[in-house]
């Protein structure tokens, strides 16, 4: 295996982007560029990195040389760092993955930049960052979504929640909840004055009137939806995944993620503590399940003395560093998860009455736990040490899944032969159970390649697509149903798999249980990491890219919308893969060897913006 090289040696001088009057042009090369009359206000790419006005990129170019990289054989590789541990290994040191071998790790090769902004991939070498950054901002009007009940609302309409003793009532919330009203006189802070002359500081949904948190009416946010049946290991992914991802966007991608709110939050900070905090190592702890209703995990409000039920959210705020070289401090982003207990998709719970499963209209990303334990294909396959075996769960999670799409496409407005444009992520949790018959070491793949000419971290979406790649072929031979419905039902689709403990619970007291001492997650990071990604908020890389010397191009192919369908020589069968696979490298079970998919020209619906769902009739409020 050749050894990787740095950005600098595959792009050459010929991966600079213009920014004029809004538009992205490129890639030219440096000679180019600099011979170009452009005017002042001109901003330049450079390399996928940060946009810089021309003037500022003409005088970095006067005060640096910038030699030509040329890989010298038996050059020592560039170290990868180990997104948690901080560990450094060598690329070379990883193996290639063989199937028939000892699980081994996805070596790292040729990088090729890439930018995603809500999935769709400009085709060159290197992308730039999106312009609308660098030009408009990030918030383009004063319209929000409610994290309570998903309802639009103008910032300019927002209600204040009372403080004097008096101004007890609410029409929506009871009678002891303090009176919502639309402020018309506020302090020299700007702060809102109730009809007892208090200040007033928090703030209110006009909808709903549930409290809302002063960044989610300032601050754009992105919705992710986590779905599962009962007992799969939801909560136990969700504490995992916040707490990798605290530590992964510090270290890595200089973001530092906090709670927005840590009332709204206080569920998923208690599991933090218990599972990550706990000064007792060795005692067994475990997570209650979620369950259906209850103050922690979901509000109530009443309208037309009708008890409604919605989801509460978990809300943070992702602030970049000073040392991020995308994003500016001012560029901040709130960031919501939403958790529902398995039963809120069982058939028959969608009621006007219950609106907990209503924010997958608002998601960008979908997150599907699909648990081997629960499915007899797979529990056949799965370590029988594991006590959580001895559970006996058994559950039919295809019928949660159609529940699940049938939802989106009720609230969307979704036709029944229409996709789904939001991403897909089909989480296989419990690796730690079923390691032994996957080909790949996720402990020893890592998914962040840092690169020196840029001085900073991506995310591996090429590495993270091959391991997809290959759960998908895994599950395409033990549950083809499953594959085919989520693939058939969304765009993008991504398999991933994931060790929320990343070591075997043992069994208390009939109770599954895991000592603190001996967590450690395995790529439980990683959906939020790729849902990141597709919202443009971290760059991607492709480090396991079709300049892989081994990997043989698919040239009998078929684009068919957004799938692609090919053959494989030798095999007289035709196979498909959703498009997000298209223009990777990935290992192929079937020949033993690397291919290479090429591009394709996706072709999405007709409509992509889903509609709110929600009529604003719906929640007749007086606004004062």
């Amino acid at each position: 295996m050749d050894t990787p090289t740095d950005f600098s040696d595959t792009v050459g001088d010929d991966s600079i982007f213009l920014g004029i009057n809004g538009q992205v042009s490129g890639p030219f090369s440096r000679a180019d560029v600099l011979q170009m009359p452009l005017a002042p206000d001109t901003l330049v790419c450079a390399d996928g990195c940060s946009w810089i006005g021309i003037g500022q990129w003409r005088d970095t170019l006067a005060a640096v040389s910038y030699p030509v990289v040329t890989p010298v054989a038996g050059a020592q590789a560039l170290p990868v760092v180990q997104p948690v541990t901080g560990a450094v290994v060598q690329p070379a040191d990883l193996p290639v993955v063989q199937p028939a071998a000892e699980p081994a790790g996805l070596p790292v090769v040729q990088p090729v930049i890439q930018s995603a902004v809500g999935g769709t991939f400009v085709q060159s070498s290197i992308n730039p960052v999106p312009l609308e950054n660098a030009v408009s901002g990030r918030i383009s009007d004063n319209l929000r979504i409610c994290p309570h009940c998903g309802t639009p609302y103008d910032t300019g309409k927002i209600n204040y929640i009372s403080v004097h003793p008096d101004l007890i009532g609410d029409p929506l919330l009871g009678a002891d909840a303090p009176r919502r009203f639309l402020p018309e006189k506020f302090n020299a802070q700007g702060y809102a004055i109730d009809a007892g002359g208090m200040v007033c500081k928090e703030m209110a949904c006009p909808h709903c009137h549930q409290r809302i948190p002063d960044a989610c009416c300032q601050l754009p946010g992105c919705t992710f939806s986590i779905v599962g049946a009962p007992s799969c290991g939801k909560s136990y992914f969700m504490t995992a995944m916040i707490w990798q991802l605290r530590n992964v966007l510090a270290s890595k991608f200089d973001f530092s993620l906090q709670d927005t709110d840590e009332q709204l939050n206080s569920v998923l900070n208690e599991y933090e503590k218990l599972l990550f905090l706990n000064r007792d190592r060795q005692k067994p702890v475990s997570l209650p399940k979620t369950e259906e209703y209850g103050a922690n995990y979901s509000n109530t409000v009443f309208v037309n003395n009708m008890q409604l039920d919605l989801p509460r959210p978990f809300i943070f705020t992702l602030i970049p560093q000073d040392s991020n070289l995308q994003w500016s401090h001012d560029d901040m982003t709130n960031v919501i998860f939403y958790d529902n207990a398995g039963e809120h998709f069982a058939p028959g719970k969608d009621t006007i009455s219950n609106l907990a499963t209503q924010h997958l209209v608002h998601s960008q990303s979908v997150t599907f736990l699909f648990d081997p334990l629960q499915d007899a294909r797979m529990v056949e396959m799965c370590s029988s040490e594991d006590p959580q075996l001895s559970k006996g769960y058994s559950s039919n999670q295809l019928v949660l899944f159609n529940e699940m799409v049938s939802r989106i496409r009720k609230y969307t407005g979704l036709g029944l032969r229409e996709k789904c444009s939001k991403t897909l992520i089909v989480v296989i949790p419990k690796y730690d159970a079923w390691q032994k018959m996957f080909p790949c070491d996720l402990r020893e793949t890592p998914f962040v390649y840092y690169s020196r000419s840029c001085m900073q971290n991506f995310l591996d979406i090429g590495v993270i697509t091959a391991v997809s790649f290959q759960l998908r072929e895994m599950l395409v031979k033990l549950l083809p149903d499953v594959v085919s419905m989520c693939e058939s039902c969304f765009e993008s689709v991504y398999f991933v798999p994931v060790s929320s403990l990343g070591h075997t619970p043992e069994l208390q007291d009939s109770t599954i249980a895991i000592k603190p001492g001996d967590i450690a997650p395995v790529w439980a990071e990683v959906p939020a990491l790729i849902q990141f990604y597709n919202s443009g908020l971290i760059p991607g890389v492709d480090s396991y890219s079709s300049t892989h010397p081994d990997s043989e191009v698919i040239t009998g192919t078929i684009s068919n919308g957004n799938t692609l369908l090919y053959s494989l020589p030798g095999i007289r069968e035709r196979f498909s893969i959703p498009a997000n696979y298209c223009g990777y490298t990935v290992w192929s079970d079937r020949l033993g060897k690397y291919i290479s998919f090429p591009e394709i020209t996706v072709r999405k619906n007709a409509d992509d913006d889903c509609g709110s769902g929600f009529d604003d009739n719906f929640w007749n409020t007086p606004e004062a």
